[in-house]
């Protein structure tokens, strides 16, 4: 029987919001988008235990791990054929375990990162497929995940909006403009159903209440933590305390123009972004997250080899490539400013490990059959 754990902090919220859509109808909320809602409403529109959730949450991860080296054997079309059957086996058995190590920490949590983080990726893995198949129904598909994604998790709704921006402008400055291309554009329907609920709701365009997106972006700015992980009695999480600026939170280093301020910010926060990684998502003890030095050089050296594969590759076009690149890049920036938790670089640490695995997987095949 699958159960939930012990949920804390905004975790419980997510649940009360869903009953509350699936008993009275009420599925809009001020700061949480409806795919939200929806989500934690199936287990009552069904007469489910919410336990149910943690399976969902591992269909969806599970959908992400077989597409992704379904995508990315392709990515050097110069591997030997013979090969590649290998190393599609060796990327499936990579993909697993990526994503169980990243996942595992939110399965059993009623939080919608997981399965946010597990449509984006969808997203991302079915539109490199559209471009090997040439389908038009992959790109269709490709756009409704990430649009989906946006839908699930605000989070991600300025990195898609920036990604499909730079995918537009490559199309229009294509010589072999196809309007095919255009049909990840389905993206925009998932979005468009929350500003029309928002609309409806408030009498404005807007993709979530203006009053407190306001607030939680003025909350996000004005802290000065380096993680957001930590439960303890007096301390909610570690602060950044030994920077030497004279600033209390990123607003200040902004407004004050200090520029080692904000390095500190960020520098502090990749560091635990790219340098720790804790088993669970709540900790009771600061103690239970893992800093390694070791898994800070990966991640650093798999952003290198990824950003490699993704720049060079012949079978990923200049479309494609801006959307992965900016969608990712602005989804791990995003996550520097706002107050810093581990699964908030779910998507983009999943991505760039599997590029830099298929880079390695390929070069060492390659040598070998040499």
């Amino acid at each position: 029987m699958l159960e939930l754990s012990a949920q804390c902090c905004d975790a419980g919220n997510y649940l009360d919001l869903g009953r509350l859509c699936a008993d009275v109808g009420q599925c809009w909320h001020a700061f949480r988008p409806g795919g939200t809602i929806y989500w934690f409403s199936i287990p009552y529109r069904l007469g489910l235990d919410p336990g149910i959730l943690v399976g969902m949450n591992i269909a969806l991860m599970l959908l992400s791990t077989i597409l992704a080296p379904i995508a990315l054997r392709n990515l050097r079309p110069s591997t030997p054929s013979p090969l590649k059957g290998r190393i599609l086996v060796l990327l499936f058995a990579l993909s697993l375990l990526l994503h169980v190590i990243l996942f595992y920490p939110i399965l059993f949590n009623s939080l919608i990162d997981g399965p946010a983080a597990a449509c984006g990726l969808t997203g991302l893995w079915l539109l490199l497929m559209s471009k090997h198949r040439h389908s038009l129904l992959l790109t269709a598909l490709a756009g409704i995940f990430l649009g989906v994604c946006v839908w699930m998790r605000a989070f991600y709704l300025y990195p898609l909006a920036i990604a499909l921006t730079g995918y537009l402008l490559c199309w229009l400055l294509s010589r072999e403009r196809k309007w095919r291309d255009l049909l990840l554009l389905f993206a925009l329907l998932p979005i468009f159903i929350q500003f029309y609920a928002t609309h409806k709701e408030k009498g404005y365009w807007s993709f979530l209440d203006r009053d407190s997106t306001d607030m939680w972006t003025t909350g996000h700015l004005l802290n000065n933590f380096k993680s957001y992980d930590t439960i303890l009695s007096n301390n909610f999480a570690f602060t950044i305390g030994y920077c030497g600026n004279e600033y209390t939170s990123l607003r200040d280093t902004l407004v004050n123009r200090d520029v080692l301020g904000i390095l500190c910010f960020m520098g502090e926060r990749s560091h635990f972004y790219l340098g720790s990684y804790a088993p669970k998502t709540y900790l009771m003890n600061r103690h239970e997250r893992i800093y390694s030095v070791t898994y800070l050089l990966l991640n650093l050296a798999a952003i290198v080899l990824a950003l490699h594969l993704l720049f060079t590759s012949s079978t990923i076009d200049r479309k494609t490539r801006c959307v992965i690149f900016f969608f990712v890049s602005m989804s791990y920036g995003q996550a520097l400013v706002i107050v810093p938790e581990q699964r908030f670089v779910l998507l983009p640490a999943l991505l760039w490990m599997l590029f830099a695995a298929t880079s390695i997987l390929e070069k060492i095949s390659t040598n070998r059959h040499d």
